[in-house]
């Protein structure tokens, strides 16, 4: 029965997550206390009744408390010490980001069905990511360039002060960004959305637009809520992965995609002597020093598309792909290996940081059910490692060693060698 019912506990969780109800409660709690839902509803602009039944809900999965009331009178609610530990922004162990970005991914599960039918993803990567494919690099410019006006203090509550964007000022694109009416969307997704101003680009006038809450880059609060997620992932992995090998041997090193520099920043520490690259499309670079506190002098953070024929790689003697390759469809993959090998020195190497699938395909959990995620939102797929020894010799890439790290949740390491 816990299975049946999953779903929609998941969306009491997300609904008052979202919808700012924890956050004000945690308030309340060092000033008026107790909220009634009529008074929440308030101050949050929502419906009183409809709030009542959500938070009532609430109560019976143990995120809400009530506490005692004159007869008849209406019920007043607390958060429980659970949701003040894992769900309220300001806590340490606060895994709203998590949440939040679970939530963007549930209506793509809703088409796992379909996708077991037709044995393909029935929407593209990039609309998953809220990138149009055929013009992607003027979309991801736009949700880079784009400042949202945010109408009340849930959506300011969404990115932490410490990780809100300072944007690149230069780009170099020719390309057009799109003339579609915007979508028409609910007043809550309009509540949850916020207004985004489209960017002046090659002297074209600006016009309001509104993105619909379809991708994890569509606004700039999903993606920074996104790549919050994914730093916290790296940050559980970065020492087992980066000990893995030895790597104090190599000069520079390239970590392809490596978004928040998580891993970027470690290795940097670890290897003074050691030039180290994050390198990544220009929307992500322009948040990703936001997560690196006291960036080390020998770490750097270059924009780039790895599928850009048009930008060369970074140089590097060792290249990182962390949680790349599981994303993309074996054309992708292909273009990628060949880049790399065409781009390393004799003797350089290949460090790809993946969970590998038991042989059997039914464990690690966490791998499993990305694997499910892939088929849904992605034209990728997890694989065991066989399948990444293969894949890799496919390229010349003969001297692979596959390290499995235990206490590592979300990776292993595969090193492999340009003889």
């Amino acid at each position: 029965m816990d299975l049946i019912y999953g779903f929609q506990k998941f969306q009491v969780l997300y609904s008052c997550t979202s919808l700012g109800v924890f956050e004000e409660l945690a308030h309340s709690r060092d000033g008026a206390g107790p909220m009634s839902a009529e008074a929440l509803a308030s101050r949050l602009n929502l419906h009183p009744g409809a709030l009542g039944r959500l938070m009532n809900a609430a109560v019976s999965i143990k995120l809400l408390q009530t506490h005692p009331t004159a007869p008849h009178q209406p019920a007043k609610y607390t958060n429980t010490p659970t949701v003040d530990k894992f769900v309220v922004k300001s806590s340490p162990g606060s895994l709203r980001a998590l949440i939040n970005s679970m939530g963007d991914m549930y209506m793509m599960f809703g088409k796992l069905s379909e996708s077991v039918r037709k044995g393909s993803c029935p929407i593209p990567m990039a609309k998953s990511f809220g990138i149009d494919k055929k013009d992607q690099s003027s979309r991801l410019i736009e949700n880079a360039l784009s400042e949202p006006v945010l109408d009340n203090h849930i959506n300011q509550n969404l990115v932490p002060n410490q990780l809100k964007p300072s944007m690149p000022t230069k780009y170099n694109t020719n390309n057009k960004l799109s003339n579609k009416e915007p979508a028409v969307l609910s007043p809550l997704q309009e509540h949850e959305v916020g207004v985004m101003k489209k960017p002046d680009l090659g002297g074209s006038p600006k016009k309001q637009l509104q993105l619909a809450p379809t991708g994890v880059y569509s606004t700039n609060n999903k993606q920074l809520e996104f790549m919050q997620v994914m730093h916290m992932f790296s940050m559980g992995d970065v020492k087992h992965v980066i000990g893995a090998f030895d790597l104090s041997s190599y000069a520079s090193v390239c970590d392809l995609g490596g978004g928040t520099g998580a891993i970027g920043a470690q290795l940097a520490r670890e290897f003074p002597e050691t030039d180290v690259t994050v390198y990544d499309l220009p929307h992500v670079i322009a948040s990703a020093e936001h997560f690196c506190q006291d960036k080390p002098n020998n770490l750097h953070f270059q924009e780039g598309n790895f599928f850009d024929f048009d930008q060369p790689l970074p140089s590097a003697s060792l290249y990182i792909l962390s949680h790349v390759l599981h994303d993309w469809s074996v054309k992708d993959i292909d273009i990628l290996l060949k880049r790399i090998y065409s781009a390393l020195p004799k003797g350089g190497s290949l460090l790809v940081l993946e969970k590998c699938l038991t042989e059997n395909k039914v464990a690690p959990f966490h791998t499993v059910f990305f694997d499910v995620g892939m088929l849904v939102m992605s034209e990728g797929q997890e694989r065991t490692a066989h399948e990444y020894r293969a894949l890799l010799r496919r390229h010349r890439f003969n001297n692979v060693v596959i390290k499995f790290l235990p206490k590592a949740m979300y990776r292993d390491a595969i090193m492999a060698r340009k003889d």
